[in-house]
């Protein structure tokens, strides 16, 4: 249903081994699950984690649309920079801690076009990842792990 919003063959499964396989051919280690959805909150705050962080960028990376929709940008009230996408089926996808946008609010994009930079904007304790939701027709925040193309 979603395309990893990664550049990379793969993202890594939390606490999994990478293979020589999820290495980039410029040397970047490739990308894994550094917290789950649904996980206790790394802040300590009550409540789940209601996302899953994709760690081992480096800050600038490309982030890509996960599937076509709509632009919209976000702004949370510690900082952080994030950008949601509407989709035709109701679906909404989010991708925060951004440090640059690379679409324009409104715009609407295809599947694997550059929207974003990584970053490390809000509050943000593990670096530079991306913190990706996935949002319901209904508005209910599931895990997006089982709805990415390379888990299909």
């Amino acid at each position: 249903m979603f395309r990893n919003p990664v550049q990379g063959p793969r993202i890594v499964p939390f606490l999994q081994p990478r293979t020589t396989q999820d290495v980039l051919p410029n040397g970047h280690p490739g990308f894994r699950v550094t917290q789950r959805f649904g996980d206790r909150d790394a802040f300590g705050f009550p409540g789940i984690h209601g996302a899953m962080d994709i760690g081992n960028f480096w800050c600038g990376d490309k982030l890509l649309a996960m599937k076509y929709g709509t632009v919209q940008y976000l702004v949370d009230p510690n900082g952080a920079l994030g950008i949601q996408l509407t989709h035709r089926n109701g679906w909404k996808s989010q991708i925060w801690h951004l440090s640059r946008f690379r679409v324009a609010d409104g715009s609407v994009v295809r599947r694997g076009k550059w929207i974003a930079d990584v970053g490390s904007t809000g509050l943000d304790i593990g670096g530079c990842h991306a913190h990706v939701v996935a949002i319901t027709p209904q508005g209910k925040h599931v895990d997006i792990w089982p709805l990415l193309d390379q888990n299909q």
